[in-house]
């Protein structure tokens, strides 16, 4: 059933789907709420809730819209006897009650269930549609590809547009009070310095996620965050003045580095929203992607000097996050496309020959040159004799450029380009494949430290945790002796 739901659970459901994520909805509700406001269209924004909806389904209409979907009657038999094979008993006064069995609803922590509530959903998502069609509602029309936006639904919450300032800090307080109270004084009070870096660890990949890995956070933000894990590390669970004995930036290193392993926040942030370039490039298909494109075409647009006056916030920092300006730089650096039959690469943009882009590379040539926009397939053809290539000039070479000519032709020699293969884009890594944490790594700068092995060898030491990091601090001379008592001013 995971197989066959992404083809026929409408695009506009985004939970619980092979290939599509939560993410994806909230982009397409951003984007959708921001062109209505820069069109200066009427919108109408609802947000719904089921009321107890696994409780409430009914197993008829459940039979009903698999039937609809195309299930064989196997099929829903099966589901059938998964259903009404069930009994429930109820606690009355610390007894159970005798055993009856239900005419609705399905079990929530049942595998299944989730599943099974999309196929019933998607009844509310197909009557929409065929409201459309008739007529009766009319949806959003984003872009300039006309992309119909009218429903977007995360399981059993259903979200017609919604809206956010990520610039302001008041949009981020929820979230800072929730670290806030997470990372409280009297827990600090209770927890030893291993437990206190264990939490901090736990609620920074927890808490912050879903804004991370859709805004850009202002620095300041940031530093609020940093601030809040640093007192409640360095605390012990009290109020005043603390002494940070070790540089957040050295917390923040892994431990073979010398560091304990947390996350610097704001790389962490940069990490997160640079998945939306991958998937860019790299998905076939899904609405966000249509939406995108249709607003600022593929991802190539995330380049730095092809922004426009009407892009978003949200793009914007996507271009500064990983595009082509000194901030994003890191991204494309870390691209590399394994070339096949070239229909895919752009031919002087994209980097698919050495470190950077041919236009960089080769400036003087790409002015010269007829067709930047073309594809690599697009600059020959294949003959008897194999590939040529057919480069096309607008006007014929200066003896002075001749040279830089000669050593454009002798790398596309050795270029070797396949009649049948798929392009592909690779992530400069062992797998290949990107990933949040290879992202944070490589955003991270590699410190120059003699005692790599000798930090291996300690970590893998099995004792207790609050020891271990005692010591650690010892080899560092971080602790409060009366030497550094006294550098700091302290008796």
């Amino acid at each position: 059933m995971k197989k066959v739901l992404p083809k026929i659970i409408d695009g506009s459901q985004s939970t619980f789907i092979s290939g599509r994520g939560l993410m994806d909805s909230i982009l397409v509700a951003n984007k959708t709420v921001e062109d209505i406001k820069r069109k200066r269209k009427c919108g109408l924004v609802i947000k719904i809730d089921y009321e107890k909806a696994y409780d409430f389904v009914s197993w008829e209409f459940l039979y009903y819209m698999m039937e609809r979907l195309g299930f064989y009657r196997q099929w829903i038999s099966l589901i059938n006897e998964c259903l009404e094979s069930t009994t429930i008993s109820v606690i009355v006064n610390g007894s159970p009650t005798k055993q009856f069995n239900p005419t609705r609803g399905l079990r929530q922590g049942d595998p299944i269930a989730p599943f099974l509530f999309l196929i019933v959903a998607q009844g509310l998502s197909g009557m929409v549609n065929q409201a459309v069609r008739e007529n009766l509602y009319t949806g959003i029309n984003v872009g300039r590809n006309i992309v119909k936006v009218n429903l977007l639904q995360f399981v059993d919450d259903t979200l017609f547009i919604c809206r956010g300032n990520p610039t302001k800090q008041s949009f981020w307080q929820p979230m800072i009070t929730k670290i806030k109270n997470k990372l409280s004084t009297w827990k600090g009070k209770h927890l030893s310095f291993a437990g206190r870096i264990c939490l901090i660890k736990s609620v920074i990949t927890a808490l912050p996620l879903y804004y991370f890995s859709f805004y850009k956070a202002p620095i300041g933000v940031c530093e609020i965050i940093k601030n809040l894990q640093r007192n409640f590390l360095w605390g012990w669970g009290h109020e005043g003045r603390k002494i940070a004995w070790i540089r957040w930036e050295k917390n923040c290193k892994s431990k073979h580095e010398g560091g304990i392993g947390l996350k610097d926040i704001h790389l962490f942030n940069k990490a997160l929203l640079a998945k939306w370039k991958w998937r860019l490039g790299m998905e076939e298909h899904g609405l966000w992607k249509d939406i995108l494109e249709s607003k600022y075409g593929s991802w190539r647009g995330l380049r730095r000097h092809t922004r426009k006056h009407y892009t978003s916030r949200w793009w914007k920092d996507l271009c500064d996050v990983c595009g082509e300006g000194e901030e994003g730089k890191w991204f494309n650096q870390n691209l590399e496309w394994k070339v096949g039959s070239g229909s895919r690469i752009k031919f002087w943009e994209d980097t698919w020959k050495g470190s950077l882009p041919l236009y960089i590379r080769f400036p003087k040539l790409y002015e010269n040159s007829i067709s930047k926009e073309k594809t690599l397939r697009e600059f020959g053809e294949w003959t008897n004799n194999g590939w040529v290539w057919l480069m096309k000039w607008r006007r014929d070479w200066f003896e002075w450029e001749l040279h830089q000519l000669e050593d454009f032709k002798q790398m596309l020699n050795q270029t070797q380009i396949l009649r049948e293969g798929e392009d592909l884009l690779v992530w400069k890594d062992k797998e290949h494949k990107f990933t949040i944490k290879s992202a944070y790594l490589k955003l991270k700068t590699p410190i120059i430290w003699e005692n790599f092995d000798m930090f291996n060898m300690f970590w893998s030491i099995k004792v207790a945790p609050s020891s271990q990091y005692f010591v650690w601090r010892a080899i560092l001379n971080k602790i409060a002796t009366k030497e550094n008592l006294s550098r700091r001013g302290l008796q």
